[in-house]
This record gives structure tokens, C-alpha cells and sequence, in this order.
């Protein structure tokens, strides 16, 4: 004779090992969804990154054009002698602008510290700086040690401010 519980428990265990066998593998195919994912997403801030670069460097162009041709003096202050009289906030709007409208800090401090607004008599101009851009509005933190132009599409909010 046939033991019916018997059976039932074979085709329980059966369906356990399937639905287990089922789960995990629908737990790695997500886990590969997810890391391509963000794999798009890295490279979606790239691209937009070198977007937003070539934008500002063909403004920069149009400016140069414009100001050779008779046109009106530019709005950026990085052109000529006169970014030398400028306060280390607009010193480092121009440079951030010329870099495509992110850069690091460190990369502003050299510059400052070329034109001689910064001194290298001991003083921190990486703190000096640093502080400057995280306290004015027209700056954005975008990274460590990373700021960009305020008004720009590339200068989203950052998770780690």
C-alpha cells in the first residue's frame, strides 16, 4: 500500500528546492541588473560632464570672437590682468569656468597662488579657498575637494555634503 503522506512530502521538498533554486536566481539577475546600472549612470554623468565642458568652452569662444570683432566686453573676468585685482571668489569663478566649470580646489589654489593672490608664507590657501567656495552661493560642492559654478546643469547636489 501507498503511503500518501509520504508522497506529499517528496513533492513538498521538490517545490522547496525549485522556488529556493528560482529566488537565488532571480537574486543574481538583479544584482547584475543593479551594477549595470550604475554603470549607466557613471557614464551618464560623464558624458554630461564633457556636455557641460564643451558648452562653456564654446561660450568662452563666442566671448573671445565677440570682444576681437568690436563686440561688448566679455562677462568672464578671466581674461586679462585685471582677474588679479578681483577678490579670490571671482579668482576662482574664472578658473572654474576656464576648466569647464568644475575643478578641484587644489587646482584653484595653484592658480591664486601664480597670480600672487595667495602667499606661500605658511598660510593655508587650501583651508582659505575650500572655506571661500563652500560658503558662496555661486559655487556647489560637487565632490571632495571637488566644487562647480552654482548655475550650471553639471552642478547637481552631492549626497556627501
Amino acid at each position: 500500500m501507498i503511503d500518501p503522506g509520504a508522497n506529499m512530502a517528496g513533492m513538498e521538498d521538490d517545490f522547496e528546492d525549485r522556488a529556493e533554486r528560482q529566488l537565488r536566481d532571480l537574486e543574481r539577475e538583479e544584482a547584475a541588473l543593479a551594477a549595470q546600472e550604475e554603470g549607466v549612470r557613471r557614464k551618464r554623468d560623464e558624458l554630461q560632464q564633457k556636455i557641460n565642458k564643451l558648452e562653456l568652452s564654446l561660450d568662452v569662444y563666442r566671448e573671445v570672437m565677440e570682444r576681437q570683432n568690436g563686440g561688448a566686453e566679455p562677462e568672464s573676468t578671466f581674461f586679462g590682468p585685471e582677474i588679479r585685482d578681483g577678490t579670490i571668489a571671482e579668482m576662482a569663478e574664472a578658473v572654474i569656468r576656464r576648466e569647464g566649470g568644475v575643478a578641484r580646489v587644489s587646482d584653484v589654489v595653484h592658480v591664486l597662488l601664480d597670480r600672487g593672490k595667495l602667499t606661500r608664507n605658511g598660510r593655508r590657501g587650501y583651508s582659505t579657498v575650500y572655506s571661500i567656495l563652500f560658503r558662496d552661493p555661486r559655487f556647489k560642492r560637487v565632490a571632495q575637494g571637488t566644487f562647480a559654478l552654482a548655475g550650471l546643469p553639471s552642478a547637481r547636489p552631492s549626497a556627501v555634503d
